[in-house]
Order: structure tokens, then C-alpha cells, then sequence
């Protein structure tokens, strides 16, 4: 918690988040990172159920059960952009940009 003053008007904030014990990074990884074709995923630290990729509007252009722990999707028939690489598992959602080129 802490307070700005601006102008003798005090404003009071709380600063509140969750606790992240590892990052995304610990959990997979995600390369070649910009790509213009093929990308390879590889679940480290999760048990995860389902992957989906998603525009930067949110719609989903990808989406599967995890099988294995490394998995290859092809995003060469994806416009170039933005996407979002989501993992899921039963308990969290971890997400990842990825640049297409």
C-alpha cells in the first residue's frame, strides 16, 4: 500500500497481485521466437491439458489436447501479427506472445 499526493489531494492505493512462485519460462518454452512458420513447444514443469493459439482480438486459430511433452504447430497459413500461446492445465492458464512474421 502507498499514497500519492498531487495538488493537496491524497490518494490512497493497494498494491495487490498473486504470488508467482515460477515464471512462464520455467514452465515451457516456446522457440523459434519471432517465427515464420513452424513452432516448437516444450512443457517442462507442467502437466498441461490444452494448448490454444489466439489473435491479439482474443479469437482462437489453434486449439488441441496435449499428448505429448513437446509439440510442433505449424502457424505458416497464419497471417502475419501477433498471437497468443495459451497452456492450460487444470489448476492455471499460462500465456506467451508470439511474434509471426
Amino acid at each position: 500500500s502507498f499514497s500519492v499526493t498531487t495538488n493537496a489531494t491524497a490518494i490512497n492505493c493497494i498494491t495487490t497481485g498473486l504470488k508467482n512462485n515460477s515464471s512462464n519460462e520455467d514452465m515451457f518454452n516456446l522457440y523459434p521466437n519471432p517465427t515464420n512458420g513452424i513452432i516448437n513447444i516444450l512443457l517442462t514443469n507442467i502437466d498441461a491439458k490444452k494448448v490454444s493459439i489466439k489473435t491479439i482480438l482474443g479469437e482462437t486459430v489453434y486449439q488441441a489436447t496435449v499428448q505429448k511433452s513437446q509439440l510442433l504447430i505449424d502457424l505458416s497459413r497464419f497471417a502475419n501479427g501477433i498471437y497468443f500461446l495459451e497452456v492450460e492445465n487444470t489448476h492455471t492458464t499460462l500465456i506467451k506472445k508470439i511474434i509471426k512474421n
